[in-house]
């Protein structure tokens, strides 16, 4: 999401802030009062619904047509690739009023996220315990795509490979599927549980037909992968998938993260595992809450890992309040960012190494 104007601690002094920005949508935008997509209690919190006020005072203030839905508008003139979604939200604690428009960061399709919640609701083997909210997901990957772009430069704006080290059932993974479209680059997934790697497998393969393969051969020998066709670090920088590209594979794996990862080498392109994980995006979910049992020095040394081995690689993660504390107490890691997600856990944006 994109921040439209800064922060304000009213309603009233919203407005005023958006009419002074002087907002403009010619393809028309739509309003809404919430998170987008209709989640559990639990994963909109620390938000709240905005006063009904906003929308119409919004609306007297930014110049452009009003859509009721964006995907209404997709189905009525198919246009609404062009349309943009605006989101106000008020926070709590401290207070504030926020309108942002909501936007991939890869324009190589209509980015609806109710509907990719709605979608991966249905997979064949569904949330259990300690599943990722569909919208948290696509949040955790969205920041992590955003962060890696911002200390890659622009030419390295698409990573040249995605790790989710502990997919449980796939949730992280088709997030990454979703936010990036037809830009998808190689895509690695594994658990140390092979139950939940198969399960991952099987719901990535039902969403994208013939990309997804488990990976049965010995870690010591990876197979080489093509990279994407027709791409360049212009191309990478444009935000539309150049034309008659076609995503990268998905490969899923039995894999305890606790160990360096086999990643293959790309064809035509230098191995992000040769270059300490330069051009690498790490996005996962760590165990945490009681999904943890007991175990958070497995989920320690899966960070102190994953750090180690790609240290120039760009980490995004979820992980228990004991080991987000640990890396701020050893030094050991470089924390770009680092912010609560409710009482025991974390999000976590680091390096192995300062950029």
């Amino acid at each position: 999401m994109r921040l439209l104007c800064p922060p304000q601690t009213s309603a009233v002094a919203l407005v005023a802030a958006v009419e002074a920005a002087c907002l403009s949508f010619p393809a028309g935008f739509s309003l809404e009062n919430e998170g987008p997509c209709p989640a559990r209690p639990e994963a909109t919190a620390p938000y709240v619904t905005a006063s009904a006020y906003l929308p119409a005072a919004l609306a007297r203030v930014i110049s452009g047509p009003l859509l009721d839905h964006a995907s209404d508008a997709e189905a009525a003139n198919g246009s609404s690739c062009h349309a943009s979604r605006l989101v106000v939200v008020e926070t709590v604690g401290p207070s504030r009023f926020l309108l942002a428009e909501q936007r991939p960061l890869f324009a190589s399709h209509l980015f609806v996220p109710e509907r990719f919640c709605d979608l991966w609701r249905s997979r064949p083997f569904p949330d259990y315990s300690a599943a990722l909210e569909p919208l948290a997901a696509l949040a955790l990957v969205s920041i992590g795509l955003r962060v890696h772009g911002m200390l890659n430069g622009v030419g390295a704006h698409r990573p040249g490979a995605v790790l989710d080290p502990c997919c449980g059932t796939g949730t992280v993974s088709a997030a990454v599927c979703y936010c990036m479209g037809s830009w998808r680059p190689p895509l690695f997934a594994g658990d140390i549980s092979e139950r939940m790697a198969r399960r991952t497998s099987t719901n990535l393969e039902k969403f994208f037909p013939g990309d997804v393969a488990f990976v049965e051969e010995a870690p010591d020998h990876p197979t080489e992968l093509a990279a994407p066709v027709g791409t360049s670090d212009d191309d990478c920088g444009s935000g539309a998938a150049p034309r008659g590209m076609r995503s990268s594979p998905i490969r899923v794996r039995h894999w305890d993260a606790c160990q360096r990862w086999p990643l293959p080498a790309l064809r035509g392109a230098t191995s992000p595992s040769a270059e300490g994980g330069r051009g690498l995006l790490v996005v996962g979910n760590l165990p945490w809450g009681g999904s943890l049992a007991g175990k958070e020095e497995d989920a320690a040394g899966i960070v102190r890992c994953l750090a180690k081995e790609f240290p120039l690689a760009t980490l995004c993660l979820i992980v228990p309040e004991v080991v987000r504390q640990e890396c701020l107490d050893a030094g050991s890691v470089h924390i770009l960012r680092e912010a609560p997600v409710g009482k025991k856990a974390a999000l976590l944006v680091l390096r192995g190494q300062a950029p």
